[in-house]
């Protein structure tokens, strides 16, 4: 199975957004890992003034994969 994640490397700034089906997020903390299924419709937006900054991973999905632990700075949808 595959995994998308991104990881925020700034803290939220006005105008930033990132949308995965239904669920908008804003207001994110710098290191915030925001996780999503693989065929999940999904898009990021920057009306702000200022970068937005993101890492983006795909990969395979193991039993070490950080959706699966209980760190808390991943947010699924």
């Amino acid at each position: 199975k595959i995994c998308r994640y991104m990881i925020l490397l700034e803290d939220w700034s006005w105008g930033h957004s990132f949308t995965a089906g239904n669920s908008t997020i804003t207001q994110w903390k710098q290191g915030d890992i925001v996780y999503w299924e693989p065929y999940m419709f999904h898009c990021g937006a920057n009306a702000g003034m200022i970068d937005k900054i993101t890492l983006n991973v795909t990969g395979f999905e193991n039993s070490k994969s950080l959706h699966k632990s209980k760190r808390k700075k991943v947010i699924n949808y």
